[in-house]
C-alpha cells in the first residue's frame, strides 16, 4: 500500500517525463493479483510530504543490497503503519477493499511477498476487521 502511495506521489511530480509516468503505471499494474486489484490500487491516495519523510527515514535502515529490508519491518509494524494510516486514511480503505476481495478469492490463492500486510492467523467474518486495523483506527500500537 505504501509503495502505491509513494508511486502515485511520484506521478504528480511536475517535471516527470511521460516515459517515466508510463513506466511507473506499468509497474503498479504488475502488482495486481486476486486480492490486490486495480480497484485497490485506485483506492490509495498519493503520499503526503510527512509520509515520504517517514518512509525515507525507514529506508535509511536498509543495508545496501540487503533483501531482508529492515525498512519493511519498520513500516509494516502496527505502530508505524497505524501512524501512516492516520496520515493517509486511504490505506485502510484499500485494506478493507482487499479483504472484500479476499473473501471472494479462490481458497488456493497464496499471499504474494510484496504485500505489506501482516498474515492473518485465523479466518475472519466478512465484516470483521483484523485487530491491528482496529488498533490503527484508535491510534494505538498492537
Amino acid at each position: 500500500m505504501i509503495l502505491i502511495a509513494l508511486t502515485k506521489r511520484a506521478l504528480l511530480t511536475p517535471d516527470i517525463k511521460p516515459s517515466d509516468q508510463i513506466l511507473l503505471l506499468e509497474k503498479m499494474g504488475e502488482l495486481t493479483d486476486v486480492r490486490f486489484t486495480q480497484a485497490v490500487i485506485a483506492a490509495v491516495a498519493p503520499a503526503s510530504d510527512t509520509e515520504c519523510e517517514i518512509v525515507k527515514e525507514a529506508r535509511s535502515l536498509d543495508a545496501p543490497g540487503n533483501k531482508d529490508m529492515a525498512s519493511y519491518k519498520v513500516l509494516s509494524s502496527p505502530r508505524v503503519f497505524s501512524g501512516l494510516a492516520a496520515l493517509n486514511p486511504s490505506l485502510l480503505a484499500a485494506i478493507r477493499l482487499m479483504e472484500h476481495f479476499e473473501h471472494k478469492a479462490p481458497s488456493v490463492a497464496e499471499p504474494q511477498e510484496h504485500h505489506a500486510l501482516p498474515v492473518i492467523a485465523r479466518p475472519r467474518q466478512p465484516d470483521e476487521e483484523p485487530d491491528w486495523v482496529k488498533q490503527a483506527k484508535r491510534g494505538r500500537p498492537a
